[in-house]
């Protein structure tokens, strides 16, 4: 049995760490907190909070609804930065206790290090993107450390009556965002691999126990997000979708496969090489093993595994990076596992560290630029129309953010409201959405029925954005060419 570590020691014990790595994280969201700005469906939440308050219900992210109804519905976009960066802390705080007390040996150099590298993490700056739900979200995350806690604790004393509040954590953690499956898996085999004595009746008990309460916290979401929906088991949206029912054999292997290549190769834009840096360490400790089958093996490649598993029952190719949101809280656990194992594995991390940094904060910084960009052409075309709360205004084209200013292009953070189309209408931005931003800042204005926007197409524009000819005035109705 592992020496017992509390809480109230670990925090004692490393308070420089902890002084650091709170001013490491301010740093690290210095510009969100300074400069808040509007992206995809932050603006819609501001503007009309209970269609995307509906949205979640249909999705089945009922706790993501109680928390925005128990806080009132609030569009601070400033408290919402502050909450989120406070949470980022605490969650990363209470995972590096956790793996202290799962693992061996104490190192505050370690602990600073795989925290930032947490913290750093690109698909978590692509997650915290979306503002209205980001405090929500990284306050799951802070639930989803206690529910690793928790599990420990289960696994180690053989405490079961501690599953009932497991499974009320998860179940509440699960309605907060689909891809917390994802995560709550890398909790549990990062405490088995820590309990792991290669004994097989110890292990097969660990890990029944662990899916047995998984399953039914699984089934408890699916249950509750049915009742939500009003006695509907599939989201008529679409966003989850399981292709293996829908297409043949080979499309939803082929995204599985993509999706790996994807992650293992850092192709993508936000994803990086800490993946293929922890998956050779990986396969290096089972070589000097002779590929020996082992418990610890197995629990090894099952992490290495576990950030696919959305891919895996789906099927889908699920292209937004945040799918795989587990994959930096693997890393952070090979890479502090790893630490003491050389001078290699702390010079990758180090160079991991320094890389995600440069990618967050162009990220960051690129979010920010698209937003004063966006504001500019928002406020130009606004003058130019000459335009009030009464004032259709239809859009043609489209104006991307990299046309003005020279960003770097996330899967969603750079990326205009100005070019934001529909998928019934791939060629013109969407008046709607770039109404509910223009609102966002006070210039209020109406989006016109479907046969008055069609008049578009027939209008010879002389020029378009941002040369003089770009709107065309007819029958009252303000019709702007953005270009192609």
């Amino acid at each position: 049995m592992k020496e017992k570590l509390s809480f109230g020691n670990y925090i004692s014990g490393n308070r420089r760490t902890m002084a650091l790595l709170g001013i490491f994280v301010t740093a690290f969201f210095l510009i969100r907190l300074l400069f808040p700005t509007v992206g995809y469906d932050t603006d819609e939440w501001v503007v009309s909070p209970e269609s995307t308050l509906s949205h979640w219900e249909n999705l089945g992210r009922y706790s993501l609804v109680w928390m925005k109804r128990l806080t009132g519905n609030g569009a601070n976009l400033v408290l919402m930065n502050i909450a989120t960066a406070v949470n980022v802390y605490l969650y990363t705080v209470l995972f590096l206790y956790f793996l202290n007390r799962t693992g061996r040996g104490r190192d505050w150099k370690r602990d600073l290090l795989c925290g930032m590298v947490l913290v750093s993490a690109p698909i978590f700056c692509e997650q915290y993107y979306f503002t209205l739900q980001s405090a929500e979200v990284s306050f799951a995350m802070v639930l989803m450390m206690a529910a690793f806690l928790l599990t420990w604790r289960m696994l180690e004393r053989k405490e079961w009556a501690w599953a009932v509040g497991l499974v009320a954590v998860l179940l509440f953690v699960f309605g907060a965002y689909q891809a917390f499956v994802n995560v709550y898996v890398v909790g549990v085999l990062i405490c088995l691999y820590g309990l792991n004595e290669e004994k097989k009746g110890d292990n097969l008990k660990r890990t029944g126990a662990a899916t047995a309460i998984f399953l039914v916290a699984l089934l408890g979401h699916l249950g509750i997000a049915y009742l939500v929906r009003g006695g509907t088991f599939a989201a008529e949206s679409g966003y989850l979708e399981v292709v293996w029912l829908q297409e043949p054999f080979y499309v939803a292997l082929k995204n599985i496969v993509f999706a790996v290549g994807k992650v293992v190769l850092g192709y993508g834009t936000t994803l990086n090489l800490s993946y293929a840096f922890c998956a050779l360490f990986v396969f290096l400790q089972i070589r000097r093993g002779g590929f020996a089958v082992s418990w610890k093996h197995f629990y090894l490649l099952a992490l290495l595994a576990s950030p696919f598993l959305l891919h895996m029952v789906t099927g889908q190719p699920l292209n937004a990076p945040r799918a795989e949101l587990s994959l930096p809280l693997l890393c952070a656990f090979l890479f502090w596992k790893y630490y003491e194992g050389g001078r290699w594995p702390r010079l990758a991390l180090c160079l991991i560290i320094a890389s995600q940094l440069v990618h967050s904060e162009l990220l960051m910084f690129s979010d920010y630029l698209r937003n004063q960009n966006d504001r500019a052409i928002a406020e130009r075309i606004y003058r130019d129309c000459g335009a009030d709360g009464d004032t259709p205004i239809v859009f043609k084209g489209v104006e991307r953010t990299e046309e003005n200013v020279p960003v770097l292009l996330g899967q969603v953070i750079g990326r205009s409201f100005f070019e934001w189309t529909p998928m019934t209408e791939m060629h013109n931005a969407s008046g709607h959405r770039i109404s509910y931003f223009m609102e966002c800042y006070g210039m209020k204005f109406v989006c016109p029925d479907e046969g008055t926007a069609a008049k578009r197409d027939e209008i010879a524009f002389s020029a378009a954005y941002p040369e003089d000819g770009y709107i065309v005035e007819l029958d009252g109705v303000y019709y702007v060419n953005l270009g192609e």
